[in-house]
């Protein structure tokens, strides 16, 4: 028993990371430009973009020792690294204008300024990311994840804390 729950431990953090929640968000960009020239006509743009975000446990930072395994009772309690965003992609081909009004007396959006929206909702996102509850939904599926896999070679307690945590689930 202890040797299949080592070497289950062992083959699983062989891999780099192990992805257990992932989000695709949508965001509408909404400006109106309100300057001194507004009376000259409107200036509004409309920017619609999706993100998608991962979250999960680098594998690579899994302690072994720190994991208890106890033969006799046929339990185990892993302890695992937090999770933590692992990657973050905001594909220039899901960013689309889906609105665009200048006034005649106008310019246009320059690409700089399109830009600084974009960062804008970036960093919005990035700010969304605890109320999105994708590192608790991450935690919650690392559960799903292991606890099947340690009773299937035998354990019948299966126990996981986190690094930043001491509550086991």
């Amino acid at each position: 028993m202890t040797e299949r729950g080592e070497e289950c431990l062992h083959l699983i953090s062989e891999k780099s990371e192990l992805t257990l929640s992932e989000y695709e968000i949508s965001k509408i960009i909404r400006y109106n430009d309100t300057s001194i020239w507004q009376s000259l006509g409107d200036r509004k743009l409309l920017i619609s973009c999706k993100v998608f975000v991962k979250a999960g446990i680098k594998l690579n930072k899994l302690d072994f020792s720190k994991c208890e395994i106890n033969e006799t009772n046929k339990t185990i309690l892993l302890k695992l690294p937090s999770p933590e965003i692992l990657s973050y992609n905001f594909p220039p081909e899901e960013v689309k204008i889906a609105y665009s009004e200048v006034g005649f007396l106008r310019r246009d959006f320059t690409q700089d300024e399109r830009l600084k929206l974009l960062q804008i909702a970036e960093n919005n996102l990035r700010e969304d990311w605890e109320s999105l509850k994708i590192i608790e939904d991450a935690k919650k599926n690392a559960h799903n994840f292991f606890v099947p896999l340690y009773k299937s070679i035998g354990f019948e307690q299966v126990y996981i804390e986190f690094e930043s945590d001491h509550n086991p689930m």
